[in-house]
């Protein structure tokens, strides 16, 4: 999971950043979207931490979020449909096939 997966699944991941910074304004949380800067920038604000901190609690917490959507978050069936519907689109394959070159080219 990244920053951008995070910003997809905003509406599953927002009770995530609320119950681990609790002095954010819930309305203010539901506002950044899930961007990185925005949420940055309220924990800034609220915490009063340099930003430099604040980027630091950011990327130590979407660590830990990686390891608990392992467990939890990527084995929500749901979730899980969502996740590969958006794998299959030709804007995915496209890339997939511009980086690792596609299986076709290679005669495979």
């Amino acid at each position: 999971m990244n920053w951008h997966d995070v910003e997809v699944h905003w509406n599953e991941i927002r009770k995530k950043v609320k119950s681990n910074w609790k002095q954010l304004p819930e309305e203010e949380v539901d506002a950044t979207q899930g961007k990185p800067a925005q949420l940055s920038a309220l924990i800034q604000k609220e915490y009063r931490l340099s930003d430099r901190e604040a980027d630091q609690q950011l990327e130590e917490w979407l660590s830990n979020l990686l390891g608990s959507t392992q467990n939890h978050l990527v084995n929500d069936p749901a979730l899980d449909e969502k996740l590969e519907e958006n794998l299959d689109t030709p804007e995915t394959i496209e890339e997939r096939d511009t980086i690792i070159g596609s299986p076709y080219h290679k005669g495979y």
